[in-house]
């Protein structure tokens, strides 16, 4: 029997209530990959099911928008809704947010199967562009753990790095430490856009100093992709 969960709104974390580990903390790393690895995964599977069945024939390219759209919607409230700590919090602001976000899905998706009209897409091009409208639930999830931590006196984050994943963007954010809460640059909203990976850590009360963990860890990044940039600088051995 899998464990359950119950969000602490004061701690802004997830704790076990039931197993072995009953009342304690839910790891950070174990709920993100909760969102990503298996909810998100498993809805880039819906979706490519979809898909499969446009390539067969069994859809129209209508039926099959009106499809996605609702896949899509679900995907995003229940990404918000985890994000937020459950659907009790959800108050009518987050609800119009959700709206705003599932209105802007509706515009890419609308822009995608005009592409899709026009045949000139491959269907590999298709599968891989269809998958990548699930990443984006990671950022809708993201952007509710801010807005519920705000809500709760939080006023620092800071950004964490997927350190396999770093564009620089994400690389120049993290080397910002702590801010408030709100100032940085939206994970999702960077260069690498939908596969971003990031983290945030919140604090709250006085501005927290920064630790030698989070200083390994950006210089760790800046060196290497300092070495990536001299390799590629490199002329190729004839």
């Amino acid at each position: 029997m899998s464990p359950t969960f119950a969000f602490d709104s004061s701690s802004q974390r997830f704790r076990y209530t039931s197993g072995a580990r009953n009342g304690e903390y839910v790891s950070q790393a174990k709920i993100k990959d909760i969102v990503d690895r298996e909810y998100i995964r498993s809805q880039k599977a819906v979706l490519g099911a979809i898909g499969d069945r446009l390539i067969s024939g069994e859809l129209e390219l209508a039926d099959w928008e009106v499809e996605v759209s609702q896949a899509l919607k679900t995907l995003h409230i229940n990404s918000y809704t985890l994000g937020k700590g459950g659907i009790e919090r959800l108050t009518p602001r987050d609800y119009g947010t959700i709206g705003a976000k599932v209105k802007r899905e509706y515009a890419y998706l609308r822009n995608f199967t005009n592409d899709v009209a026009t045949g000139e897409m491959s269907i590999a091009q298709f599968q891989n562009r269809l998958s990548m409208y699930a990443d984006t639930a990671f950022s809708t999830y993201q952007q509710a753990r801010v807005i519920s931590h705000r809500s709760d006196g939080f006023e620092w984050y800071r950004n964490i790095r997927n350190a396999s994943e770093s564009c620089s963007e994400c690389i120049s954010i993290s080397a910002q430490g702590w801010q408030q809460v709100g100032t940085l640059v939206a994970i999702g909203a960077r260069k690498c856009k939908g596969g971003d990976r990031c983290n945030w850590e919140f604090a709250k009360g006085d501005k927290p100093e920064e630790t030698n963990r989070f200083i390994t860890d950006f210089y760790a990044g800046w060196i290497g992709g300092l070495a990536l940039e001299q390799e590629e600088e490199r002329e190729p051995i004839s």
